[in-house]
């Protein structure tokens, strides 16, 4: 069975680590990032890849499942036999835990890399260490970069203006005022002062021009090698969330700065750096294309079938499918009171459904009241949902979902398939108390597989949506 697949990652996630302070983004990108992702992400036991593309270095994080046998020798090997460009510092392995990071650039055009370098270790470095959620700093050095990218290209063209024209102007004048290059995310940086002479003697101003990131930038780009810049990785601790950590650094900073123990004209702040698009391992794509099939495959037999075998099928997929991941859920996060919500949101319409076909299938009207309170609780536990979100996660409540199917099917499947046949039930009826209470559970499940089949069918493709969902939804989350 092709379950397997399923299991959540338990691996181990190593890191592979490339400096060159000289390189450019974008060179670094085409020349080292893409090989190496390339490269690593064909190694049998990734299961997942992911590049980060920063001045002067790259990062990839490489996700290994459990069969992993050496994942360090793994890498070191595939590393040994890829090309990589001239320069740089030799790569690094280094094997990683799960934890939350927040990235820092310190930069300055006031003070020296001396002064910046002695207020770093002094000052800053202790102040985050003493902070509770921080596990470890990384602190290197590396050179600011801005891509500046001339929004108006035809106009220039159209007064007999060359692209080396204008990068030429342009890093002169960027050099002589550094400070016009630094706006702060999505804000446009103000050059009018900088000039052209035309080859007709005039001199024109050149205007606004914005920041780009790589990818975005289309026209003649322009890079600017600023002032050297410290770089600080706060690495968090694993049961810390990225949130956490984040706030925490910055509310140390801002404590730093409001207590005058920040330097004059020192810039800090967590950058967003630019992430080149994650290469998908041949395994990823496997997963994702049976997840998909099976899901497919189960909603046909679910919306056409009501032939016993076809339930019978639909049952054991979506049974099995539940039960692997239940179980796994069910080892890894505790269970909470969105969980259980989730369980009573699943079986509600369950029970309820079954009791309105006997109530049809009978014309019983002795029992409309008990009916109708069965919708009642199933309309107050649709209405508990926004509760429920805001109590819990999206993964608890669909965990209680997928518990409640994978203890309702499977529960079934089992008991119909050690009991099969109607002389084995009409024994079990005769027999004791244990072969009574089978017989029970059996007639139970055969009685919500027949409403499941035959019910209304608005109730049915609620039910159906609910089972669909809370399915995708927790196979999405053990591999987001």
């Amino acid at each position: 069975m092709p379950f397997v697949w399923l299991a959540p990652h338990t691996g181990t996630r190593v890191q592979v680590l490339w400096q060159d302070p000289a390189a450019s983004v974008l060179r670094i990108a085409e020349t080292v990032a893409k090989p190496l992702v390339r490269a690593l992400g064909a190694l049998d036991a990734v299961d997942d890849v992911s590049a980060t593309v920063s001045i002067g270095r790259v990062e990839i994080a490489l996700g290994f499942d459990s069969r992993a046998r050496d994942p360090l020798g793994a890498v070191r090997k595939q590393l040994a036999r890829t090309n990589l460009p001239p320069g740089g510092d030799p790569v690094r392995v280094i094997e990683q835990i799960e934890a939350p990071e927040v990235v820092l650039v310190l930069s300055t055009h006031d003070l020296g890399m001396p002064t910046l370098s002695r207020w770093t270790t002094d000052t800053l470095l202790p102040a985050l260490r003493g902070l509770a959620p921080v596990a470890a700093l990384d602190v290197e050095g590396a050179r600011e970069e801005q891509i500046i990218a001339i929004p108006d290209q035809r106009r220039l063209a159209g007064v007999g203006l060359a692209p080396e024209d204008v990068i030429q102007t342009l890093r002169e004048a960027l050099r002589s005022a550094p400070e016009a290059v630094y706006p702060k995310s999505g804000q446009t940086a103000s050059l009018s002062a900088v000039s052209l002479r035309l080859p007709s003697g005039e001199v024109t101003a050149l205007g606004e021009f914005t920041r780009f990131e790589a990818q975005q930038v289309r026209a003649t780009e322009v890079y600017y090698d600023g002032a050297e810049a410290l770089r600080i990785t706060v690495r968090g601790k694993p049961a810390v969330s990225e949130r956490a950590l984040r706030e925490a650094v910055t509310s140390q900073i801002g404590w730093l700065r409001a207590n005058g123990q920040m330097p004059e004209g020192l810039n800090v702040e967590p950058v967003e750096e630019l992430r080149v698009t994650a290469v998908q391992s041949r395994r990823s794509l496997q997963r994702a294309i049976v997840i998909g099939a099976l899901a497919a495959l189960a909603l046909f037999f679910a919306l056409t079938g009501s032939a016993r075998a076809l339930w019978g099928r639909v049952t054991l997929l979506f049974g099995a499918w539940g039960a692997v991941l239940a179980a796994l859920w069910m080892t890894t996060t505790p269970l909470s009171v969105p969980t259980l919500g989730g369980m009573a949101l699943a079986i509600g319409p369950l029970l309820a459904l079954s009791y309105a076909r006997r109530v049809l299938a009978r014309r019983d009207t002795a029992t409309p009241i008990a009916t109708g309170a069965l919708f009642g609780i199933t309309g107050i536990m649709i209405a508990l949902v926004p509760w429920l979100f805001a109590v819990g996660t999206v993964a608890d409540y669909y965990r209680g979902l997928l518990l409640a199917f994978a203890l309702a099917l499977v529960t079934g499947i089992l008991i119909d398939a050690m009991w099969a046949g109607s002389g084995r039930k009409r024994r079990a009826a005769a027999g004791g108390w244990r072969s009574r209470s089978a017989a029970w559970l059996v007639a139970r499940f055969e009685q919500w597989r027949r409403a499941i089949a035959t019910g209304p069918w608005p109730a049915r493709a609620l039910l159906l949506v609910l089972m669909a969902s809370a399915l995708l939804a927790m196979t999405a989350l053990h591999y987001r």
